[in-house]
């Protein structure tokens, strides 16, 4: 063969190699595409339901949130329970998984961002955050940068005399859900004589720390909507907070949250709880807006309805009108969605501690051994001589976070683990078989009851009353911070 001929040979086998790495390469974006096809986001509001179609079965990842329901072949109804984030997966009839749809359940405390109007004078700013449902991003813009723009935390800077609109608009799975508007009026610069006139208010003056008391590591969490958790006060994610300052005039100072003051017994923003820590000597028995005198300052316990973020502000009240404010302090804390952490960690648990090889009794056995060794860390409620002690320096967030529980808490623990192992025909809480304090429920009070069809079992994993024991009760030093964090 003539070396023209090779050479022709050669350059053909180029080009074939460069040509099948193109389809190869167009097959890998195709598939990329059909995979990020195969999934899309929907919202819905709580109690609003829609069908999808086409799909020989669907499941939801949290029912709580959302379920779905058959309605005949290839249909099902999606309906939105309760606020929160679900996963729909829509399966074919292979069995396989063609599609997801990434759920947000709203309702009216979802999205936050003030609607009044807003009047600067130019060369001023003022931050006004909006609030996102947990799992949500909010970004700003605004419809006029020459007259008002607006930092990515919120700040709004008037520029130039005019109107301009603010939106807040905010992302769930990179995909707008929702646009809120605000619209801001600037105006021009007052002379000196007024701002000095504006400027003759004054206030009382004095520094303010705020402080959540607890250990470090502590995280905050929703108030969980199940009863059973929501019901036992040791479980509680109740939070103390404290106020250090040596301004001992409690109607010159307040705290609001997300715009709203927490003092007002209304407010829908946080709870406010009386609760008495014993590990926290007060000064007295008064409870004023829900403060409480302590050494060097006071203390306040709050919980939060739902999850998402929280803007605090700290605020003076002028000494002339109390409708003049003055913000000392604001800070952002980020709230956890209780029962989505929950099912994480009890998945997390079953994970870790049983194989696919394992029916559902010996899945349920292998996690329950886990949780009464040692190695769990669980303990019994913190307690002196069986008498069981509410602790503010203890994290409260949870009970998988301080690894604390009762023969209250347990068995309904232990229900929830055997739903999420499935394959149970019968799952029961024995707390309430009898009358609290006879001598039946104290003997089957702490036990779950499970089983298949006619074989029933019965497991426990509360842990002695002695192993919570803590012996002797050291109260909080206030004039140290060492047992709290600093978040204001």
């Amino acid at each position: 063969m003539k070396d023209a001929e090779f050479k022709i040979i050669a350059e053909y086998k180029k080009k074939m190699g460069k040509l099948i790495a193109l389809i190869i390469l167009l097959l890998c974006v195709c598939s990329i595409s059909a995979e990020a096809a195969a999934a899309s986001v929907k919202v819905l509001t709580v109690g609003k339901s829609y069908t999808i179609t086409g799909s020989y079965s669907a499941k939801s990842s949290r029912k709580a949130v959302a379920s779905a329901k058959k309605i005949k072949t290839g249909k099902y109804r999606i309906t939105a329970n309760k606020k929160g984030r679900a996963t729909i997966t829509v399966y074919n009839k292979n069995g396989k998984a063609s599609r997801k749809i990434y759920l947000l359940v709203t309702d009216s405390a979802s999205f936050k961002y003030s609607t009044s109007k807003l009047t600067l004078e130019a060369g001023s700013s003022k931050t006004v955050k909006a609030t996102a449902q947990n799992g949500c991003t909010v970004k700003y813009k605004s419809s006029d940068s020459n007259i008002a723009k607006v930092s990515g935390k919120g700040e709004i800077t008037a520029v130039a005399s005019g109107t301009a609109t603010i939106s807040a608009k905010f992302y769930y799975k990179r995909v707008c859900v929702k646009t809120l508007k605000k619209k801001v009026t600037v105006t021009e610069a007052s002379s000196d004589t007024n701002a000095e006139t504006e400027n003759q208010e004054e206030y009382p003056g004095y520094s303010y720390g705020i402080y959540l008391v607890g250990p470090s590591g502590q995280k905050l969490y929703s108030y969980p909507a199940d009863a059973m958790i929501s019901n036992s006060t040791n479980t509680r994610p109740i939070y103390c907070f404290y106020i250090k300052t040596a301004n001992t005039a409690l109607s010159s100072f307040d705290l609001y949250v997300n715009g709203t003051l927490v003092s007002q017994a209304t407010s829908s923003a946080v709870s406010i709880h009386t609760v008495s820590w014993d590990d926290i000597n007060y000064a007295n028995s008064s409870i004023v807006n829900g403060y409480r005198r302590v050494s060097g300052g006071y203390i306040i316990n709050l919980s939060f309805p739902t999850a998402g973020q929280y803007m605090f502000e700290f605020v003076e009240y002028g000494t002339n009108s109390k409708a003049n404010t003055k913000t000392v302090s604001s800070f952002t804390l980020n709230v956890l969605d209780y029962e989505e952490e929950e099912t994480k960690w009890i998945d997390n648990l079953i994970a870790e501690h049983t194989t696919d090889s394992m029916n559902s009794f010996e899945k349920m056995e292998s996690v329950c051994n886990y949780l009464t060794s040692a190695a769990s860390g669980f303990t019994y409620l913190s307690n002196i001589n069986g008498d069981v002690l509410t602790l503010a320096g203890e994290s409260k967030g949870s009970y998988f976070e301080n690894l604390k529980w009762d023969s209250y808490i347990s068995p309904a623990v232990l229900a929830q683990i055997a739903e999420r192992i499935g394959g149970f025909t019968y799952i029961h809480n024995c707390y309430y078989d009898y009358t609290k304090g006879s001598e039946a429920w104290k003997t089957t009070h702490y036990l779950l009851k499970y089983g298949i069809d006619g074989d029933i079992r019965e497991i426990s994993v509360c842990p002695a009353v002695s192993t919570g024991e803590i012996g002797t009760l050291t109260y909080i030093n206030f004039s140290s911070t060492s047992q709290m964090v600093r978040v204001g």
